[in-house]
């Protein structure tokens, strides 16, 4: 890869990690209010059991995988076409 190509994916790299930490600022520290829980309230019962979370976060896994496979060999197409 050329220099430029490395050194603008560098300062997107930076950039997203950057507004990352804002969100999570943002949520945490101005909206903390409505990540507490109130005393009195009552606990729910889960909706899913373990068996059927591990399930869901297995195939959720899989199919990301097979995305990001999808936008890496995009990312190659385009990259070796310039």
């Amino acid at each position: 890869m050329s220099g430029v190509l490395i050194s603008v994916l560098a300062v997107c790299s930076v950039g997203m990690l950057l507004l990352y930490f804002a969100l999570v600022y943002f949520q945490l520290k101005t909206h903390s209010h409505l990540f507490e829980g109130e005393s009195g309230e009552d606990d729910e019962a889960a909706v899913l059991g373990l068996g059927p979370s591990l399930v869901w976060l297995t195939a959720i896994t899989v199919f990301i995988s097979i995305l990001s496979e999808y936008l890496v060999a995009t990312i190659e197409v385009v990259l070796y076409a310039v």
